[in-house]
């Protein structure tokens, strides 16, 4: 059966047409306002090359799930391993075991636990201190062999002679007397 295409037809497509694309109505309100269905607005604009663009707020089309070639063994090492950089995150970023153990949700003694079994170095920021502190006394030991005088130590490290004084007393440093050679 073939449709004629007449005045009241030609006039309700270009009321469509004018309805969706210049008021930028849905396909459904268009139809509601029309009295037709939506896939009859749709078809109408589909025949006029009019199709209606896609809003940005549509959903993109669904991605089939791929298929995950990983075993059960492999999932659970990954999940550790995550799990050991996570806990090393904290350790780089200076944290305490106690600061580390409330942010990730756990208790300290679980945290400590899990550092001893998985080989996690926990460092404290007292510990660094304590390396830096010996770094500093073996530095200045050598510099005190090498023959530099308490003076130029203290005009090297940008602290006064008697910073130097109480430091080399406190950790038994000798300087030579006197010029440096």
């Amino acid at each position: 059966m073939v449709h004629a295409i007449t005045d009241a037809s030609r006039e309700r497509e270009e009321n469509t047409i004018a309805l969706v694309k210049e008021k930028g109505l849905s396909y459904g309100q268009a139809a509601k306002r029309l009295g037709v269905t939506r896939s009859t607005v749709a078809g109408i604009l589909y025949r006029a090359g009019q199709t209606k663009p896609q809003s940005q707020n549509t959903r993109p089309p669904k991605v089939s799930k791929r298929h995950r070639s990983e075993t059960w063994h492999q999932i659970k090492v990954r999940h550790l391993q995550e799990k050991i950089d996570l806990v090393q995150e904290r350790v780089d970023a200076g944290e305490t075991m106690r600061e580390a153990s409330e942010k990730l949700g756990m208790s300290s003694v679980s945290l400590s636990e899990f550092c001893q079994r998985y080989g996690v170095k926990w460092t404290s920021p007292g510990e660094l201190q304590r390396r830096k502190s010996e770094a500093l006394v073996a530095y200045r030991r050598k510099l005190a062999k090498s023959g530099v005088t308490m003076k130029q130590a203290a005009e090297q490290a940008g602290v006064t002679v008697n910073a130097i004084r109480i430091f080399s007393l406190k950790h038994k440093i000798k300087w030579p007397k006197g010029e440096a050679k």
